[in-house]
């Protein structure tokens, strides 16, 4: 609960804050002479990304970490809007209990851990605050393949969905630092039913995006 309200918290400070950038404030910096207003490829990029799902629900009581390697690109549009697209591979591994119902209807927690990998997407659309400060509205999905039935009564597979607001600043010449907050839903598809035990949870995320190409 709370990591939740930081994330919630963090999340309310940078709208407020974009609501009030003025409309030129990065018109002129973030633009390249001669260049179009829309959709112009801005760079190529690999992002290395760490991130810490604390659980949603005292029932699926089941912490996650992650680690992202996407290499991407991002285009500029209308001079100060940023569309990124990365795709590229997602490790995860995930431990703690479940709360299931056994043949007496009674409620038992069950081990759940597991190790999975899968090809992953994310698509951002930022905004350049200032020429080397980004915010962003992010997505991304993932095929999870796992060693084992996870969560227990599920299957070796999940589809693993998150969204969230994320903060990037260019450090140097070629890297960019990134955080932001994030929610996650782990299922496998199959409805609402035993065999398809979901789980959420909200945490933050850390990386780095190293430039490889303009």
């Amino acid at each position: 609960m709370v990591t939740q309200n930081i994330v919630v918290t963090v999340l309310n400070t940078v709208l407020t804050f974009l609501l009030t950038i003025p409309s030129n404030t990065c018109a002129q910096s973030c633009s390249k002479p001669g260049q179009k207003a829309w959709l112009q490829r801005h760079n190529f990029n690999m992002l290395t990304e760490f991130e810490y799902i604390t659980p949603a629900d005292k029932n699926r009581n089941i912490q996650t970490a992650a680690i992202n390697l996407m290499p991407g690109i991002e285009f500029m549009a209308d001079q100060r809007i940023s569309i990124a697209i990365h795709a590229g591979i997602a490790a995860t591994s995930a431990w703690g209990t479940i709360t299931q119902w056994n043949s007496n209807f009674q409620d038992v927690d069950y081990p759940a851990n597991a190790f999975g990998a899968g090809p992953a997407y994310l698509l951002g659309f930022g905004v350049y605050l200032t020429p080397k400060l980004l915010v962003a509205f992010e997505s991304s999905a993932a095929i999870i393949l796992y060693n084992t039935h996870f969560p227990p009564g599920g299957d070796i597979y999940n589809f693993m969905l998150r969204k969230g607001l994320m903060l990037s600043f260019q450090a140097g010449k070629n890297c960019t630092f990134t955080l932001g907050g994030r929610f996650m839903h782990v299922s496998n598809g199959q409805g609402l039913n035993p065999h398809n035990p979901a789980y959420e949870g909200w945490g933050l995320h850390a990386g780095v995006q190293t430039l490889f190409l303009r």
